[in-house]
């Protein structure tokens, strides 16, 4: 399930990433009012939440706190919970790091933003490398990313 708050998003997303075939449930929403309404429990939680538009894009004023700890409650046992980031990214690794017991950091290169997952169950960044590598339509994306696993609860490397 997904939410979005702009229809005109919506329909691009529908067209160009063929939701419907897939049976993807896409609401039209806000995600604040969503997360602080719902009591569904969700296996993944992506946070690609921006406002603004061109050349200065940044997270609203709700994330990352408190909307990643609202979100951080909506995750079941063994889920995992995403937020893309660009300049706000020390403060969403932060908090990723508080949250979670385990931590990834991806990068993507030639891109500004910082994805950063956590979970309760073990994320390891060599094992996700191996994953991506070996799925011949991921190979080339994986050559791409740069993934670390964050330190537990600490935010600094382990050196993965």
């Amino acid at each position: 399930m997904g939410v979005e708050r702009s229809a005109a998003v919506l329909r691009v997303a529908r067209a160009r990433f063929g939701l419907d075939p897939l049976a993807v449930e896409v609401h039209l929403l806000d995600a604040e009012g969503f997360l602080a309404r719902t009591r569904r429990r969700f296996d993944l939680v992506i946070d690609d939440v921006f406002i603004g538009s061109g050349a200065a894009p940044r997270k609203p004023a709700w994330l990352p706190r408190p909307g990643l700890e609202r979100a951080a409650r909506r995750i079941a046992p063994g889920g995992i919970l995403v937020s893309n980031s660009l300049d706000e990214a020390a403060q969403v690794r932060a908090t990723q790091c508080e949250l979670w017991p385990h931590v990834l950091e991806l990068r993507v290169e030639g891109f500004d933003n910082r994805i950063f997952a956590g979970s309760r169950r073990p994320l390891d960044a060599r094992r996700l490398r191996r994953t991506l590598a070996s799925e011949p339509w991921l190979a080339e994306i994986a050559r791409a990313l740069r993934i670390r696993t964050l330190a537990p609860r600490g935010g600094t490397w382990r050196g993965h």
